[in-house]
């Protein structure tokens, strides 16, 4: 019996197709799993701070976090975690219990988006959040990052703090 040669050369597309083990998406985290990875292999942190309703946050994800360079230094360097500001649902992050603050009937923010991304006079999305090894606040920007000031911005925190 002949062995099938489609079946094979599909699988070394798919193979060659994948980059031989690395990811071409960004691995995201939720808190839970960012702190029991933080115990074994502590590295930078990266928070998106983001809302549903925002076009920017959506527009970064279609374009600034699909680039291959972009997620190649991603991945290899920082933890990623999305936060939603509005999510109604409780965040246990650092032993402390953190939940949603209602400002009106159908509105509000959640208070680790609150403690996290809040600069100046308030916090804007997207909102990307820095932080150290040992969870300590790096630096914030706020609004759309293309790729070219993305990839700046990830290189200069990751050589530099």
């Amino acid at each position: 019996m002949r062995p099938n040669i489609h079946f094979y050369i599909i699988a070394l597309i798919f193979t060659v197709g994948q980059g031989f083990g690395q990811s071409s998406e960004i691995s995201w985290l939720n808190f839970d799993q960012l702190e029991d990875t933080m115990r074994s292999h502590p590295q930078k942190v990266i928070i998106k701070i983001e809302t549903d309703w925002c076009k920017y946050c959506k527009l970064m994800d279609k374009t600034t976090f699909k680039d291959p360079e972009i997620v190649a230094v991603l991945n290899a360097n920082y933890y990623l975690v999305k936060l939603d500001a509005e999510s109604k649902s409780d965040i246990k992050f650092l032993g402390r219990n953190y939940t949603f603050k209602p400002s009106g009937k159908n509105n509000g923010i959640h208070e680790l988006a609150e403690v996290l991304g809040r600069s100046g006079d308030g916090l804007e999305y997207p909102t990307i959040t820095f932080l150290s090894e040992r969870f300590q606040p790096i630096i914030n920007k706020n609004g759309y990052l293309n790729k070219k000031d993305f990839l700046r911005l990830i290189t200069t925190v990751k050589d530099n703090f």
